[in-house]
């Protein structure tokens, strides 16, 4: 004959018994604890916090660095997603790489820090998972940049991402910023040092007739014709005139120079 008990038993700590004439008590399910011994409920583990299946029952464990959970009584936290990062533990939500930096997930697990944009990118919104390159013509030299900036006058840049502009080569220039490609000098002048803006007119008296020129122009020949010979061209020869660009016909088969910067000069007839 089974003898009848005097008394109940508490539940025990991670346990519970909801009703009354319980004849055993139930483990906390996944998401809840139970810290004391003799409850009714379990509860639900907090916001920033989890406690899954195998975990003891007896308290939850707060959500580890690069993870989050937003929602009360859960089994398990979140990672966070690409462009977000969480650098503590047990937050209820993972925090926006600012601008200038990124973050990826490494397989599932998400990021406890962002990086920054590499020198030649950059990136101007928050919560971003990469950064973008810099464009032609655009430069940047320090990592962990919201913008890049324009290749100065002089420079030059042609390829995406990179951190530094080229100087223009001799013979030529480039005459604004953000230049993509230098252009050469057109004919009439030069340019003997690199990185320049503009190119040097050839003065009066000399000429230069290609195109992305580094030497110095050459001197003319002048043999100058009388009016009468020449009366079909237009005939100047006052070279001493600062205010006027002198030009003079050449009536021989000799180079001859017009103007400043004068490419080849004509011939006569």
């Amino acid at each position: 004959m089974i003898q009848g008990l005097s008394s109940c038993s508490n539940c025990t700590a991670g346990s519970y018994a909801d009703s009354t004439g319980s004849v055993s008590c139930a483990l906390c399910p996944a998401g809840r604890f139970a810290a004391t011994d003799g409850l009714s409920a379990c509860t639900n583990c907090l916001s920033g916090q989890f406690r899954g299946v195998s975990d003891p029952p007896t308290n939850c464990i707060a959500c580890a660095r690069g993870s989050s959970m937003s929602v009360a009584g859960q089994p398990a936290c979140v990672q966070c997603d690409a462009g977000r990062f969480a650098n503590v533990t047990g937050l209820d939500s993972c925090f926006a790489c600012p601008a200038g930096s990124f973050s990826v997930k490494d397989g599932t697990l998400g990021a406890s820090t962002c990086s920054q944009c590499t020198a030649g990118s950059y990136i101007n919104v928050a919560g971003q998972a990469t950064c973008l390159q810099c464009a032609k013509g655009t430069y940047q030299t320090l990592p962990g940049q919201t913008e890049c900036l324009k290749c100065p006058a002089g420079t030059a840049q042609n390829q995406m991402g990179f951190a530094t502009c080229s100087n223009c080569s001799l013979g030529y220039y480039s005459s604004a910023d953000g230049a993509v490609t230098c252009d050469p000098c057109p004919v009439g002048t030069y340019t003997q040092t690199g990185g320049l803006s503009t190119c040097t007119p050839c003065l009066k008296g000399s000429f230069q007739p290609l195109t992305g020129a580094c030497a110095l122009c050459s001197t003319c020949v002048f043999d100058l014709c009388s009016v009468d010979v020449c009366a079909q061209h237009i005939h100047h020869s006052d070279l001493t005139d600062p205010q006027h660009r002198s030009f003079i016909v050449h009536c021989l088969p000799l180079r001859v120079c017009h103007q400043h910067g004068w490419a080849a000069g004509l011939q006569g007839v």
